[in-house]
C-alpha cells in the first residue's frame, strides 16, 4: 500500500512539471523522432545495463526467462516471466508511465499476476540459456543537499534533509523517500533527488 501512495506521490509532484513540458513542446515544432535502434549485444556478452535489459524485455515477446530485483524495502525478489502477455489487460493504461520510473511490467508466472519490476534495482537475467549480470546504480546518483553556501552528499547529505524534514514536518511521504534514499546507500535516482528538491521548494 505504502509503495502505491508513493508512486502516487511521485506522480502528482511530477505532473505540473510535465505539463509544462507539453504546453513548451506544444509552442515548438514538432522534432521527427529517430526510430528505436537495438542496444548493441556483443556475442557472449555476461553483463547488461539498464537500457539494453529493457529492451530485452519489451522486445522478446513470448520468451520464459528470470529475472532478479530488489523491491523498495531492499529485499530481493525472483520472478519467473513470460515476456508479452496481454491477459487481462482492458487497454485503459495505468494512471501513471513505468518508462519514466524506470519500471516494466512483467507477468509473474508463478503467481499469475502482473508484476512492476524496478530496473534500476534489476541484479540479474536469465535466459535463452545466459546469465546475465545487470550493472548497478547507473542512475542513481549520491543523494546531494544544497541550500545557500552548503553542499553536501551521500549520507551526509541525507542527514541534512532529514533534520530539515523533521524541522518542517508536513507529510510522511518525504520520510519515506529517504528511507528508500537510505537503503539504496545513500544514492538517489533523479526523480527521488528531484522529489525532495520539489518538496523543499514548495509554497509554504
Amino acid at each position: 500500500m505504502e509503495g502505491v501512495l508513493l508512486e502516487d506521490y511521485i506522480n502528482n509532484l511530477y505532473r505540473i512539471v510535465q505539463e509544462a513540458d507539453e504546453q513548451q513542446a506544444a509552442e515548438q515544432p514538432a522534432e521527427e523522432q529517430p526510430a528505436e535502434k537495438q542496444p548493441e549485444l556483443l556475442p557472449g556478452i555476461k553483463t547488461l545495463n539498464r537500457e539494453q535489459l529493457k529492451y530485452i524485455l519489451k522486445n522478446s515477446k513470448g520468451k520464459i526467462m528470470t529475472i532478479a530485483y530488489r523491491k523498495k524495502d531492499g529485499t530481493l525478489r525472483t520472478i519467473n516471466t513470460r515476456t508479452g502477455v496481454k491477459k487481462d489487460i482492458t487497454g485503459k493504461g495505468l494512471a501513471y508511465n513505468p518508462d519514466e520510473y524506470g519500471y516494466v511490467i512483467l507477468w509473474d508466472l508463478n503467481k499469475k499476476a502482473y508484476r512492476t519490476v524496478n530496473l534500476n534495482t534489476a541484479t540479474t537475467l536469465k535466459g535463452g540459456g545466459e546469465i546475465y549480470k545487470i550493472q548497478e546504480n547507473l542512475h542513481r546518483n549520491p543523494l546531494v543537499f544544497k541550500n545557500g553556501g552548503i553542499s553536501l552528499t551521500g549520507e551526509a547529505a541525507w542527514n541534512k534533509w532529514v533534520r530539515w524534514a523533521d524541522l518542517n514536518r508536513r507529510d510522511d511521504f518525504v520520510y519515506k523517500v529517504l528511507d528508500t534514499i537510505k537503503r539504496q546507500g545513500f544514492t538517489a535516482t533523479p526523480k527521488q533527488q528531484m522529489v525532495l528538491i520539489n518538496w523543499f521548494n514548495r509554497k509554504r
